[in-house]
């Protein structure tokens, strides 16, 4: 085989056998990189399974158990605006409970000083989030449900949660939940001829909401419309539910009064 291998060739197998300083920078710049997404993906794994369980604590009423867990999703993830809507609408529930009890005497400034900063928190953390996301409608429904739950504390949150659930309809014309609460926010704000309204056309996106029926006999009733409330009634026991306690217990109230 003498002469069949060309020098040329020979030299460029010895070149391949070792690796140039910039092919070594170039797979340490690999290397690093490469650990560093796994450590972001390992720290999203993580959040989000601490968002989980908080998720799951809040939908088991297990609030305060669910808190810490949601601490941790927004400080893994301080980026992500869904972790940061549940923790906001888990803040105020919890700053409603801790001032809704009658704490001792001792413990009273401490109890309301922890509820203002969870309020403040919660607050805070939906303005943040309406105002990077303004036409998403969960972050709406969200912040009516955080107003509405300090509105049960302090009134004048009522009107906060107006706005929101105002600015939810025009999101999400579609939506038969988001017009249901309409109407509700309406009345508790004594404006039983727009509750009505809304739950009109809560009722005829949706013919078989029984919330929506019940609480516009409810309003019916009030604005003493007493044959459209017995209707609804009605409609609940005939078309929904036979046994519907609470329909039953109208109709019953309703005929011992007129």
């Amino acid at each position: 085989l003498s002469g069949m291998i060309k020098p040329e060739i020979s030299n460029k197998k010895q070149e391949i056998r070792g690796l140039s300083p910039f092919s070594l920078t170039g797979i340490f710049f690999i290397l690093v990189a490469s650990c560093f997404l796994l450590i972001t993906l390992l720290r999203f794994w993580r959040a989000d399974i601490a968002y989980a369980l908080g998720y799951n604590l809040d939908r088991a009423g297990e609030y305060q158990n669910a808190y810490p867990h949601l601490h941790k999703a927004v400080q893994l993830r301080g980026n992500e605006p869904v972790f940061k809507d549940e923790l906001a609408l888990n803040d105020a529930i919890i700053a409603a409970g801790l001032l809704a009890q009658e704490p001792a005497k001792d413990q009273k400034e401490q109890t309301i000083s922890v509820a203002s900063a969870l309020m403040q928190e919660a607050i805070n953390t939906s303005n943040e989030i309406i105002s990077k996301s303004p036409n998403n409608a969960v972050f709406w429904k969200t912040r009516v449900r955080l107003f509405h739950t300090l509105s049960q504390i302090d009134s004048r949150y009522l009107s906060k949660a107006m706005d929101a659930i105002e600015k939810a309809s025009l999101l999400a014309p579609h939506d038969a939940n988001i017009w249901y609460n309409l109407g509700v926010l309406y009345g508790q704000n004594n404006n039983i001829e727009k509750g009505i309204e809304a739950l009109e056309k809560t009722i005829q996106m949706k013919p078989n909401y029984r919330d929506a029926h019940y609480a516009l006999g409810l309003y019916y009733h009030t604005a003493s419309l007493d044959e459209k409330a017995i209707a609804q009634m009605r409609y609940i026991l005939d078309r929904i539910n036979p046994d519907d306690a609470g329909a039953k217990e109208s109709l019953a109230s309703w005929s011992n009064s007129l």
